[in-house]
């Protein structure tokens, strides 16, 4: 008997040996790919960069303006080019102008406009920018020269699932050339528990009652439509915040309080959300 136990768990054992280090090759073989991909893809690039001067997601969207140094007789288009490391390619128009010798660029003068990153497809892209001319197309890797780092997405809830975007910097050495590159990768995940698809914010609450009539506070009426708008929410499977729940304390929330650190303001973006919604009365 204790034969053949001692067997059943040397068999357990050796299978899940055998498991981990099908693991391991599996994410050797796909780190490579990867390397290979990286270094195909930037060796189509210029030896000097485009700057992105700034980046910033907003709501759905990843909105970025930069500038480069070219030399063309004439410019057909500028346009983004989004180069996954498996070979797929998405490619959107940039606006742009020439001014002083550079080339300013973006990818929308409305701050809601630019990449939609809910429909940024599984992959890890890098970010490339295209100048078309009459006779020449160049292609142009991106350095940061803002101040900030890394940003994380995270996509709406479908169907009980979310894609999790790590937007960030990187850079390649060549025998060459040191590029720098932006970069987005993007996986499957599920949101943590800080983050939310929705924020409701009821107007008023604590000290600030809003109007008053007949019985009626407005800060009462916000956030109980809040709750009903909450509840149906989360009935098609969305997270949802709300920023306060009619308990508040009179003393320490209310208008004076918007932007402390548990203040509305900033439990909005602690949370995450594509989408506020603000409640109140007319």
């Amino acid at each position: 008997m204790q034969k053949k136990i001692l067997t059943v768990i040397i068999t357990m054992l050796i299978s899940i040996l055998v498991v981990l280090i099908a693991f391991v090759m599996y994410k050797v073989v796909n780190n490579n790919k990867s390397k290979k991909g990286v270094e195909n893809i930037l060796s189509q690039t210029e030896t000097n960069n485009a700057i992105i001067t700034e980046y910033i997601v907003y709501g759905t969207h990843l909105s970025l303006k930069g500038e480069i140094e070219v030399e063309f007789a004439s410019i057909k288009n500028i346009n983004l080019v989004m180069c996954g490391t498996d070979g797929k390619e998405q490619k959107s128009k940039l606006d742009y102008k020439e001014e002083n010798g550079k080339i300013k660029f973006q990818t929308s003068d409305i701050l809601n406009q630019g990449i939609n990153l809910e429909k940024v497809p599984i992959n890890n892209w890098i970010m490339l920018i295209e100048v078309k001319g009459n006779k020449e197309t160049k292609y142009y890797s991106l350095q940061n020269d803002t101040e900030y780092g890394e940003i994380v997405y995270y996509t709406i809830t479908k169907n009980g699932k979310n894609n999790k975007i790590d937007i960030n910097f990187d850079t390649f050495d060549t025998d060459v050339k040191k590029l720098a590159y932006m970069k987005l990768d993007v996986k499957n995940a599920h949101l943590p528990k800080n983050v939310y698809d929705i924020v409701i914010d009821p107007g008023h609450g604590g000290s600030d009652t809003g109007a008053k009539y007949g019985g009626y506070e407005e800060a009462d009426l916000t956030i109980e439509y809040a709750k009903k708008i909450k509840k149906e929410l989360e009935k098609l499977g969305l997270k949802i915040k709300i920023t306060r729940d009619g308990t508040e304390n009179k003393e320490n929330f209310g208008t004076q309080t918007v932007y402390d650190e548990k203040g509305r303001v900033n439990i909005v973006r602690r949370c995450k959300s594509k989408v506020c919604i603000f409640n109140t009365l007319k």
